[in-house]
């Protein structure tokens, strides 16, 4: 309904067209009223596992009980770089947690997620450190083998040695 002021009330779900009209002037607007969905309290899980490029969708429950599709829930997420959230479904992004938060209205819940490192990053990182150490162990047995190498020379010099030529 509208008055003669031009105030739209809203009596039952639907769509209605409003024109106003002043002298040659005529301008249309469509109106849609929705059913009031107001939510007492909205719920998530405590915490979220997930792994770094990976997504899951979160379960959410309100109170009194609506379909998601028929209301709007802000999604947010304290850190970003860890991981986002958009309509409900989680993406990590690096390991480290990041807390997520639903609201509707006045009802607000929050949840941590977690992410961790995928297993092609996890074998990356440890074949580099077994690279590294085979590399340091490889560096040892050099330095070994050069002190031996100095041992055998010396005991020649001094004339101890009496055997065959050594081989190095």
């Amino acid at each position: 309904a509208v008055n003669t002021s031009g105030r739209v009330t809203a009596i039952s779900p639907g769509t209605a067209e409003i024109t106003a009209t002043v002298g040659k002037v005529k301008e249309s607007y469509t109106v849609t009223v929705i059913k009031d969905t107001h939510v007492d309290t909205i719920s998530l899980p405590e915490q979220l596992n997930i792994i770094e490029g990976t997504s899951q969708d979160i379960e959410v429950s309100t109170m009194p009980s609506y379909d998601p599709g028929k209301i709007t829930i802000t999604w947010s997420s304290s850190d970003e770089s860890v991981a986002t959230v958009e309509d409900g479904t989680v993406y990590g992004i690096k390991p480290g947690s990041s807390s997520i938060t639903a609201s509707c209205g006045d009802a607000l819940a929050t949840m941590i997620v977690y992410v961790s490192k995928s297993r092609e990053t996890l074998e990356t990182e440890a074949y580099a450190e077994y690279t590294e150490k085979c590399d340091a162990l490889d560096r040892d047995i050099n330095d070994l083998n050069s002190t031996y190498r100095e041992k055998i020379r010396e005991i020649e010099l001094e004339g101890y040695y009496t055997g065959t030529t050594a081989q190095y």
